[in-house]
């Protein structure tokens, strides 16, 4: 079996709306497709914290790891190598308001670090706008 290497790539936007907005929004699973619809067309509960997610024709499991004292959120699959990636969330307080969105996804080695970029930076600004109509 081949060894597939993992790669990150880490990004962070800022916008008005309070942490608890975001939490509330990555705290359920099932509105992944609508601020990250490169990743799952849907997901749906099959236990607490556990979740099918589909893409395609590709089907998955994913867990929802939430720390709501620490503002964490993490989504995380198993990959057909033997690892586990996926995305590890953080929302942190401005101090003049608002909040900034950390988001770091981890993936296998054949995804160019700049697409999984320009992904992610999609992601994250359909995020804000989610969290700005349910402000």
């Amino acid at each position: 079996m081949t060894e597939l290497s993992i790669q990150s790539v880490t990004r962070a936007i800022e916008a008005s709306a309070h942490p608890e907005v975001f939490m509330r929004i990555l705290s359920d699973a099932q509105k992944i497709p609508q601020w990250a619809p490169e990743f799952a067309d849907s997901v749906q509960l099959v236990e607490s914290g556990r979740y099918r997610a589909s893409k395609g024709k590709q089907a998955f499991f994913l867990d929802l790891i939430q720390n709501a004292a620490a503002s964490t959120v993490d989504y995380l699959r198993d990959l057909p190598d033997g690892n586990r990636g996926g995305a590890y969330i953080r929302v942190l307080p401005l101090l003049r308001g608002g909040s900034v969105v950390i988001m770091t996804l981890l993936t296998r080695a054949d995804v160019s670090n700049e697409e999984l970029a320009d992904t992610l930076e999609e992601e994250l600004a359909a995020l804000v706008q989610l969290a700005g109509t349910e402000a």
